[in-house]
């Protein structure tokens, strides 16, 4: 973004805080770039979990959790059941928070919160899946995101709720 979201003039390179970010000269606006908020569904059935291939980039072909970016007015569980409605058409009838991690997102950090979910009826790949699979939890494939791998080795090793610490990188 070359300009000001509030005013349009051209955004200027200064120090704050340390860092070098945009600022415009006309009103003081910074555009800081903040983590991105992400929630993920985890709904297992008889021992196996339910699993997204990625229909689109990033990451396209993967196995993900269903699940997605929170949007501005959202919470995130009300961001989690409007994306797993949006991605495979289920309803989430319980949440149970298992942790939070650190993740990149096209080329920016994330700030990612799974969940543990109970939804009824069939999911149908819709919006950017491809299809949907159920895997036995002890034989996962690779998964797209790391964070979720780590969230279902947690959750495969009866723990949770769990939030990590910083990630130096």
């Amino acid at each position: 973004m070359a300009h000001c979201a509030a005013c349009g003039t051209r955004l200027e390179a200064q120090p704050i805080h340390g860092r070098v970010r945009e600022v415009c000269p006309a009103c003081g606006t910074v555009r800081w770039e903040n983590p991105i908020p992400a929630v993920g569904a985890v709904l297992v059935r008889d021992g196996r979990v339910l699993l997204c291939r990625r229909g689109g980039p990033p990451k396209e072909g993967g196995w993900d959790l269903p699940g997605g970016i929170m949007e501005v007015e959202e919470g995130p569980e009300d961001a989690l059941c409007r994306e797993v409605h949006e991605e495979i058409g289920l309803a989430l009838e319980r949440l149970r928070l298992i942790g939070v991690w650190p993740g990149r997102y096209d080329h920016r950090w994330s700030l990612n919160l799974i969940y543990v979910v109970e939804a009824q009826g069939e999911p149908q790949a819709r919006d950017d899946v491809a299809a949907t699979q159920w895997f036995p939890l002890d034989a996962l494939p690779e998964l797209a995101w790391e964070h979720e791998a780590e969230a279902l080795r947690l959750l495969r090793a009866g723990g949770g709720p769990k939030t990590v610490g910083p990630t130096r990188r």
